[in-house]
């Protein structure tokens, strides 16, 4: 079988999740490495926790989030030192996926700001890339975002438009694409669903005959059901793009000339942005290891937030510090990270910020595997 790779492309708030479904639905493999359901999509994120947490950490070394304010270029991100590392990182991980599920489909918001990265990945691939762009009416992603994080109807804007632009200037125009609008989804789903599979498996006689009536959007996770309406925020240069994405013409210019604008409006909402997303994403987090034997590696301020959260999932806390004798912290015993290897333990989640390389080489090499660092789960710019 011809091996592809289907990338879904989108803003948060679009449907990302929903259409990954639907392409996995029609055939397309979304791999066995998927982020478990949360509180924000409770059907599913459908998104490669690989490439959520390669998302987060590249974002993470920049400085930025998932919701910052800034322009990503292929120059900025190869200049990090990290970049090989992380780049031939990910191409074997594709290339190994790809060898078990030979038509496969990604997708994860971030990709949309991170896409000069993923393009060089993608290249080094040999392999048929097809992208599919999730659409929806901006001004019910901007609503969506105010509503569920707090933002500003500007500050919302702001970040739609970063994401849109970013996919058209960066998208490889001569790779196969479908764009697939939200509305469409809910209006007519089999339609859509047919459109996909004929993308996916174009030389198929009948590309429909495998699948079957399930349907797949879920009325009740429709939570904008205001009439559409026109934007009404926004610079007027940047509605081309708004309006018309992804064929729409980037102005790239002007988008580094609203550097010290974007940093300025990012630096007023940072305290209320990062109360409101970490605490959002430590429920998301804690909510994933609910159903795991979990270990908790470093007796931080942060340890202290999950781990009652999780209380029951907790088999045992250690910490480096903790040498000849346990110590007692949040109400649990810190023992020495040694008793971890007669523990059975499905993931050791280290509350411990900065310390990577230290705590991966001090950890059992049949342990490291579950290692799972909160540096790379809750990202909040200092």
């Amino acid at each position: 079988m011809t091996q592809q790779l289907i990338v879904v492309l989108g803003m948060h708030r679009s449907g990302t999740s929903l259409l990954t479904s639907m392409v996995e639905h029609c055939g397309v493999s979304a791999g066995d490495n998927l982020q478990p359901a949360g509180p924000d999509n409770p059907n599913g994120y459908w998104e490669d926790l690989f490439v959520l947490t390669t998302n987060n950490r590249l974002l993470a070394l920049l400085g930025l989030q998932w919701c910052s304010l800034a322009w990503l270029t292929e120059e900025k991100i190869t200049n990090m030192p990290e970049y090989d590392e992380m780049y031939q990182a990910a191409v074997s991980y594709l290339t190994d996926k790809l060898s078990q599920f030979p038509e496969l489909v990604i997708k994860d918001p971030r990709m949309a700001m991170t896409l000069p990265f993923w393009n060089r990945v993608f290249a080094a691939l040999n392999v048929e890339i097809k992208y599919i762009i999730a659409k929806r009416t901006t001004s019910s992603i901007i609503r969506s975002l105010v509503k569920r994080d707090g933002f500003d109807q500007e500050y919302a804007t702001q970040l739609t438009y970063l994401h849109f632009a970013s996919v058209c200037e960066n998208m490889d125009r001569q790779a196969p694409s479908l764009v697939v609008e939200y509305e469409q989804t809910y209006q007519s789903e089999a339609k859509v669903k047919a459109k996909i599979a004929e993308f996916a498996h174009p030389n198929q006689t009948h590309p429909m005959s495998h699948l079957d009536n399930t349907t797949l959007f879920d009325e009740q996770l429709n939570h904008d059901v205001q009439p559409l309406q026109a934007l009404d925020s926004g610079f007027v240069w940047q509605q081309e793009v708004l309006a018309n994405f992804p064929h729409a013409q980037v102005d790239v210019k002007r988008i580094h000339q609203l550097e010290h604008y974007y940093d300025a409006l990012s630096r007023s909402y940072d305290r209320h942005f990062a109360i409101r997303l970490v605490t959002n994403e430590i429920l998301i987090l804690s909510d994933n290891l609910k159903s795991s034997r979990v270990a908790i590696y470093g007796a931080s301020n942060f340890a202290s937030v999950l781990m009652p959260l999780i209380k029951e999932s907790i088999v045992c806390c250690v910490d480096g510090r903790a040498t000849e004798q346990a110590f007692s912290q949040f109400g649990f015993e810190f023992a020495t990270p040694a008793v971890l290897v007669a523990q059975k333990i499905d993931v050791i989640v280290v509350c411990v910020i900065g310390q990577k390389e230290q705590i991966t080489a001090g950890i059992a090499e049949e342990l490291q595997s579950k290692l799972l660092f909160v540096e790379d789960q809750i990202m909040v710019r200092t």
